[in-house]
């Protein structure tokens, strides 16, 4: 028996045009960082934050290549004409896009498999990586902190408001502490 996502990978595109579908999609271009403008309201710095993140992807994608059990694009970063482009070539089959064509048995075997993809992920020592983290883990959360306050909290009973800036505070004081491990970041079926 075959795994459900060798099953997937075999299946033709519901179209009818799997062969000539999967011919054009061999590789795939993606503009990612458009040319940076000339303004002086933080553009210029956003666009360079924008390169050094495909960058640092291109390079966490070689590091944990033959590190992980299921295949990893080959990222290529190329500048064309000012602007910072992704290509790589497409892994074989098809988006899991739904379940219904999949037997309770083989979806089971299919959350075995990405639980153990995910398990090999977050194993991946960080110090394997060429480049560190962007920044550290407590930015991200001091940012859903702030749109927390702007958007829930006025929405929310104060002694609620006052129960989770605590758990905040108290988190914030303590996360760049922490382990530290490597995650998907874009885990959606679209990606599967």
């Amino acid at each position: 028996d075959a795994r459900p996502s060798e099953h997937l990978a075999r299946q033709p595109h519901p179209d009818g045009r799997g062969a000539e579908r999967r011919r054009r999609q061999q590789h795939q271009a993606h503009p990612v960082v458009p040319p940076a403008r000339e303004r002086d309201d933080g553009a210029a710095e956003e666009h360079a934050g924008a390169e050094r993140d495909l960058v640092r992807e291109a390079s966490t994608l070689r590091a944990v290549r033959p590190l992980l059990p299921v295949p990893v694009p080959d990222l290529e970063v190329h500048r064309i004409g000012g602007q910072l482009i992704s290509l790589h070539a497409k892994i074989p089959g098809e988006p899991l896009s739904h379940l219904a064509g999949l037997t309770i048995g083989a979806r089971k075997t299919l959350a075995a498999d990405l639980a153990a993809f995910l398990q090999a992920l977050h194993s991946v020592p960080i110090d394997c990586l060429e480049a560190g983290p962007a920044e550290a883990p407590s930015s991200e959360w001091h940012r859903l902190l702030a749109q927390c306050e702007d958007v829930a909290f006025p929405l929310l009973s104060p002694d609620v408001v006052t129960g989770l800036r605590k758990r905040f505070s108290n988190f914030l004081a303590t996360c760049d502490a922490l382990p530290q491990c490597l995650i998907h970041g874009d885990f959606g079926t679209g990606n599967i």
